[in-house]
């Protein structure tokens, strides 16, 4: 009995020793988790060229956190607004020359996929007008062939942030009528 007693007492013993030991072996230890990047409201200006007819400039400016927005604007910086339509049937004497005015705004949302690569898309709305000079001095267009009026744009593209600068490249399609016209965009900037 005593024999008994005495394994039974170092069972126990061993068991009580060995205990904690087994217990931090079996305990789950949480994942260690990648540091998530901290994303703060960043302001970015990019400036650029549209690349169409016309060749224009393009502004843009916005904010970015994990999301965000934009704004921007699209201009050849021609206002001349032409002197009327020459109908159906043209008979003027042309010049040769062409003007075109263009002006188109653009807005939407900026999503940031990885912390230097962004996305935008958006629409835009504004007037894309080609008209044509007489020998007279007339400026006229024809609402069948030479003009792209009051149009409605979809803005697409990317950025991509390298240290504190910005490099974009996107594409806008227009919208007028019967008549889709397409524009590339290119530009570089600076994210805050």
């Amino acid at each position: 009995m005593i024999i008994i007693m005495k394994r039974t007492l170092t069972l126990l013993l061993i068991t009580c020793l060995t205990l904690p030991v087994f217990a931090q072996i079996t305990q789950r230890r949480p994942a260690e988790e990648a540091p998530k990047p901290a994303y703060s409201w960043q302001p970015f200006v990019v400036s650029g060229v549209a690349i169409g007819q016309p060749t224009s400039f393009r502004l843009q400016a916005g904010m970015v956190k994990r999301g965000g927005f934009y704004v921007a604007g699209t201009t050849n910086f021609r206002f001349a607004q032409p002197d009327g339509d020459y109908g159906d049937e043209p008979y003027y004497l042309w010049t040769g020359k062409h003007f075109y005015t263009r002006w188109i705004l653009h807005t939407g949302p900026v999503i940031r996929a990885t912390p230097n690569f962004m996305m935008y898309f958006g629409v835009g709305f504004g007037r894309c007008l080609l008209f044509n000079e007489t020998v007279s001095g007339h400026k006229l267009y024809s609402h069948d062939y030479h003009i792209i009026d009051w149009t409605l744009e979809t803005d697409f593209g990317f950025m991509y942030r390298i240290e504190s600068f910005v490099i974009s490249a996107g594409f806008s399609r227009g919208y007028t009528g019967n008549v889709w016209y397409p524009t590339g965009n290119i530009g570089l900037g600076i994210m805050f």
